[in-house]
């Protein structure tokens, strides 16, 4: 199992990003539930790459929805 964590590197960055940009942007909390979980299962990089992105896109979101940057 530990050689096939290595081989799968899953970087769910910008799929993180998006729901986090989304969810800011309709002014819901953060949720992270939406993370592919079958991803997560073969490697962490996938989760961790996911929240990663997801709090990025969640600041973006905000800045946006405040009119902060556009």
């Amino acid at each position: 199992m530990v050689i096939f964590q290595r081989i799968m590197n899953f970087n769910c960055y910008q799929e993180g990003y998006e729901h986090g940009l989304n969810h800011a942007m309709r002014g819901k909390s953060k949720d992270y539930t939406g993370f592919p979980k079958l991803k997560a299962f073969v490697t962490n990089d996938a989760y961790d790459s996911y929240v990663d992105g997801y709090n990025q896109g969640y600041r973006d979101g905000l800045a946006k929805r405040s009119g902060v940057y556009k």
